[in-house]
């Protein structure tokens, strides 16, 4: 460019473009700053709330600087001290404990500010809480600079926005999964007055100078919380951030990698914690021991409940296993033999529940029946999941319930033992596994949570063997809102308390809806994430998202679910409100709005020429989605069609194009769709040597009814805003309008 005036105008609208491109990647590259920007914005109500004073126990411990105490008034709800010291503290006679409420911090990092002033609006609609928790998240100090300067909200300065990630949303109160780690996290607030009773008769199981100070806390808080129970006194979960811990190396969300962990909060798992675990089983008059297992290179620890009608005469209640099943003898064939292979329990029966398999597989069935000794019943009928497992409950002789699909297959000895024995708890509901797709470790099933979506699988096909996944959600037993009845463990009089499976829900979400209503009756459920199945996954009726009569059926029978338990539509205790409601990991709830469901892609007719000078091949396009997406609930207006991929120029600066998305239907017309761009660091990755591409990722959203029945040619046309220049692709993909 010899020009000195087009190229200074040249360089200008270079920069000016890189600056743009630069501010756009930073918003789309940072979901959970994103959600701080919105669910943290006014926050200085809470501020006259502090945190620790900077000579206070919790300061020294924590190595960190804290919002100097400037409202004496409010902040004196609040005592903070560490681990240690609280431990120290309880043990000391007479007891010197202070303040209304114990804030106890037993990891590195920074107490939120605003604690307190959350804690006092908390106590206003939870007067009766005797404990309170919250969720936290990760800091990496080395983006503080290692300032400690305050702002005018008193917050350290090395604790803004830019420097946290890795947000650790928990659940509400959940007393099982509590037994499986220590999952109130960094801090717990616990009130002193209540402390000061329940440690009247507190019995620790290890010597304070010969146990670690996590193994006390955790031992006095299962006791603690144990005292809360018999007083009936609330556990309350304050859903916002009021910790940050010290971390390192700060992580954006990214669908390509797993959610950060804060490793040094999470703890309570391992086997050197089991003593205090069996002493809190035997206050609650439970027979158990620990079981322990290895998991992605860990240790872990859970306890596996005794099942005993009658301990004095060592007597095992019946347990009946129900099958529904039609036509599918080698599969069934399978499911049994594992059942018989795999379980040592001395006392189960099976029940097979047939709804009209043809004469041929009938005949099988029977002969196998006789040989292998299970009952079958031959019901001919439509399909109809409920009505088969209350035939089967009706002609069980058993004390607890197993209902299985026939594509199970038991892998987890002594499963039946471990699930018996925790629906053998009080205010247990029903109890399920972790079912895995089969020949891998491919996660099908690890609990149900009742999302923005409807009831799903978290972590559906995600790799089960190479890591534990967010704080534990696929290794360790946990409180759930429901569990599949693909393998339901339930006992029997619960099972009818709860109303047995709702005839209104003939093939889906009827499992959904028997957890609701034995959630609704008292009784928690909880996922065995310790045993382990194979499920062959629909192999018997297909997959309800290929068939558009099927999917409407899913849809009503959703609705139906919530129409009669509306306190669970879109809510689930045990699935915290700021977590995502539509991805499968556990990442935070905000959405960009190529993500919402509510957007759509304007759709326009192109005027311009397409011109033969235009079209070149460097410009390079990926289709990696090209489909229908149905909507999810029935109030939604209707279904969009889904384009995705990644596209780029070869070997020139990507930040100085604008893209548009065309669409050519079979008469020539040109139509053309808005296009959101998205981040993505996998073509970063593997296209490293290539220019600003990381904003490649675009997605199109198009309603249903905004395009005519027909075939549309798919092409992409770059806009060169430093210049006149047009780059145009065809894509080789058709996009079919039905």
């Amino acid at each position: 460019m010899g020009n000195p005036i087009k190229k200074a105008i040249f360089e200008y609208q270079l920069r000016k473009c890189r600056k743009d491109y630069e501010a756009r990647k930073e918003y789309l590259s940072d979901p959970y700053m994103r959600w701080m920007e919105e669910n943290e914005a006014g926050f200085e109500k809470y501020c006259k709330g502090a945190g620790p004073d900077e000579d206070s126990e919790c300061h020294k411990e924590t190595g960190e600087n804290q919002r100097p105490d400037s409202h004496k008034t409010i902040n004196a709800l609040v005592s903070y001290l560490s681990v240690a010291k609280f431990n120290s503290m309880t043990a000391q006679k007479p007891l010197s404990l202070e303040g209304e409420w114990l804030c106890v911090v037993g990891s590195k990092g920074e107490v939120s500010p605003y604690l307190a002033g959350m804690l006092g609006e908390g106590l206003l609609e939870h007067p009766k809480s005797g404990l309170v928790y919250g969720d936290e998240d990760i800091y990496d100090p080395a983006l503080s600079g290692g300032s400690a300067q305050r702002d005018k909200n008193g917050i350290p300065s090395h604790i803004k926005p830019f420097a946290r990630y890795g947000p650790w949303f928990k659940s509400d109160e959940s007393p099982e999964t509590l037994l499986s780690y220590f999952y109130y996290g960094s801090v717990v607030l616990l009130k002193t007055s209540l402390v000061k009773e329940a440690l009247r008769d507190f019995s620790p199981v290890y010597s304070l100078s010969e146990c670690t100070d996590r193994q006390y806390f955790y031992d006095f808080i299962l006791h603690y919380t144990d005292f809360l129970m018999l007083r009936e006194t609330e556990i309350f979960h304050i859903p916002q951030i009021i910790f940050h811990g010290r971390g390192f190396g700060r992580e954006k969300e990214s669908l390509k990698k797993p959610e950060p962990v804060n490793e040094n909060a999470y703890w309570g798992y391992e086997p050197e914690y089991d003593a205090c675990k069996l002493a809190s089983l035997k206050r609650r008059g439970l027979m158990a021991k620990m079981r322990h297992y290895s998991h992605s290179g860990k240790q872990y620890s859970a306890p596996v409940y005794e099942v005993m009608e009658n301990p004095s005469a060592n007597e095992k209640p019946l347990i009946s296993v129900i099958i529904p099943s039609k036509d599918n003898v080698s599969m069934l064939k399978l499911c049994i033999d594992s059942i018989r292979n795999k379980s040592s329990y001395p006392s189960y029966e099976l029940i097979v529940v047939d709804n009209g398999s043809n004469e041929e597989n009938r005949r099988r069935l029977e002969q196998m029946a006789s040989e292998t000794g299970f009952s079958y019943l031959h019901e001919p009928m439509e399909f109809h999941f409920s009505k088969m497992c209350n035939l089967g409950a009706k002609a069980a002789g058993g004390d607890y319930f197993l209902f299985l699909n026939d594509d199970m297959e038991a892998v987890s000895e002594d499963f039946m033992e471990i699930l018996a024995g925790q629906a053998s708890c009080s205010r247990i509901g029903a109890v399920g596994a972790k079912l895995l797709y089969p020949g891998s470790d491919l996660i099908q099933h690890v609990g149900i949570s009742n999302i923005a979506v409807g009831p799903v699988h978290k972590l559906q096909k995600a790799h089960d063997g190479e890591r534990d996944h967010y704080y534990g959600k696929n290794t360790l037993p946990a409180n759930v809102i429901g569990v599949t009845a693909a393998c339901l463990m339930v006992r029997k009089e619960r099972f009818y308390e709860a109303g047995e499976f709702p005839l209104e829900a003939a093939v889906s979400y009827n499992d959904v809806e028997l957890c609701f209503s034995l959630q609704e009756h008292g009784y928690r459920s909880v996922v065995r994430n310790d045993v382990i199945f194979y499920h062959h996954e629909s192999v018997s009726r297909g997959d309800d998202r290929m068939d558009d009569d099927k999917w409407e059926r899913l849809l009503k029978e959703k609705d139906g679910v919530y129409k009669r338990h509306p306190r669970y539509a879109k809510n689930d205790p045990y699935y915290n409100k700021n977590l995502s409601g539509f991805k499968p990991q556990f990442f935070c709830s905000w959405l960009y709005p190529y993500e919402r469901r509510e957007s759509f892609s304007q759709l326009s007719v192109y005027k311009k020429r397409i011109r033969e000078e235009w079209y070149n091949n460097c410009v390079t396009v990926t289709l990696e989605h090209i489909g229908l997406e149905r909507r999810l609930w029935l109030e939604e207006k209707e279904n969009c069609y889904l384009i995705e991929g990644w596209s780029y120029v070869l070997n020139m600066d990507n930040s100085r194009y604008k893209r548009h998305l065309l669409l050519t239907d079979e008469r020539g017309v040109i139509y053309e769709a808005v296009l959101w761009e998205r981040f993505r660091t996998d073509v970063v990755e593997i296209l490293a040597e290539q220019e600003n591409i990381a904003l490649s990722g675009f997605c199109c959203r198009i309603a249903e009814k905004s395009l005519k029945p027909g075939k549309y040619g798919i092409s992409l046309l770059y806009e060169d805003l430093c210049s006149r220049q047009r780059l145009y692709k065809e894509c080789e993909e058709i996009l079919c309008v039905k």
